[in-house]
């Protein structure tokens, strides 16, 4: 069997402003054994519908000034919007590659492109640590990826780049890490992030005070502290209002405690073992949440490499990381 080496790839190439169509990867691949060499390439539709005829040229570099030109004509491609196409490897002359450069000359009954741009570097975000979860918190409840979308977007004539860097043409969510295009200015807003983070916190604290837990209870009471200083709505009051169903909380808890006296006074010394191994294990872990504020962030586990899903990938062995949206 064949090995093939890679021996020239190039994933930032120039897009043809307007295209439909954008050339993510350039690879030349040879064979080992042979020294026969293979073109590669990867490219995406960025808009929401599908393409079905894509024609592109690409025209490759070597050494001492040779050059070869590939065409790829794609009668069938019947590509769907946001969706990545590789073409079949095609066998090249050259086998020192110095430069590659991709040129679409025809996506569907589209023949004409605006010139080659490179795309602007994204510009970061200038969020804090709070701003930052509630957003992390309203992409991932789009079903985007928080991971991908870590800059501010960029609107153009026509199109838009998201904060991943995928460009989009008359879509309303990114191909790539499917951020929605119209909530992209608010989820770059330090003043609406914190708005909206102090309204969750509201609305998920007043859920708690509806519990028995005294934990609970108490999260949302040091919960309101917090907004009640930042003046949010009726938050002082609602601090007040813990406090009484804590107070409560408590007495109901003496009157339990007493009803399960006897029943505790016969428990199994496994079970009672078991529980005690689970409080050692765990306790630190549990420790970093008590200490966590709603929206936070905290590190639970790893991406094990013994998982196809992460083995080889830029997260195997990094710590997974969890949004607190709510502690019992």
């Amino acid at each position: 069997m064949s090995k093939y080496k890679v021996i020239y790839r190039d994933d930032n190439l120039s897009w043809q402003e307007l295209c439909p169509v954008r050339m993510l990867a350039i690879q030349v691949a040879r064979d080992t054994e042979t020294g026969t060499c293979f073109l590669q390439t990867k490219l995406v539709n960025v808009t929401s519908q599908t393409i079905s005829r894509i024609e592109f040229t690409i025209d490759l570099a070597g050494e001492d000034g040779k050059t070869e030109s590939v065409d790829f004509t794609l009668l069938d491609a019947d590509l769907p919007g946001g969706e990545i196409l590789r073409p079949q490897a095609k066998k090249i002359e050259l086998s020192v590659i110095a430069g590659a450069k991709a040129t679409v000359t025809r996506v569907d009954n589209q023949c004409d492109f605006g010139a080659a741009i490179e795309i602007d570097s994204l510009k970061p975000l200038a969020l804090n640590e709070d701003e930052e979860s509630e957003r992390i918190v309203q992409l991932l409840e789009m079903e985007a990826q928080p991971d991908k979308c870590t800059n501010a977007h960029a609107d153009h004539d026509g199109w838009w780049q998201c904060g991943c860097g995928a460009v989009n043409i008359v879509r309303r969510d990114c191909w790539d890490c499917g951020a929605q295009h119209g909530k992209l200015v608010d989820l770059e807003s330090a003043s609406y992030l914190e708005e909206s983070r102090k309204d969750r916190l509201y609305r998920t604290s007043v859920e708690m005070l509806e519990s028995y837990n005294v934990s609970l209870l108490q999260q949302a009471k040091d919960n309101f502290e917090e907004l009640a200083k930042l003046g949010y709505k009726d938050s002082a009051e609602r601090v007040i209002e813990a406090e009484q169903r804590i107070a409560t909380s408590h007495k109901k808890k003496k009157q339990l405690l007493k009803r399960a006296a006897i029943v505790g006074a016969i428990a199994a010394v496994g079970l009672i073992a078991f529980s005690l191994f689970g409080f050692t294990q765990t306790k630190a872990k549990q420790a970093e949440i008590r200490d966590a504020r709603i929206g936070g962030i905290v590190e639970l586990g790893t991406y094990s490499g013994e998982l196809p899903a992460y083995k080889g990938t830029s997260v195997e062995g990094k710590p997974i990381k969890w949004i607190v949206v709510h502690k019992d």
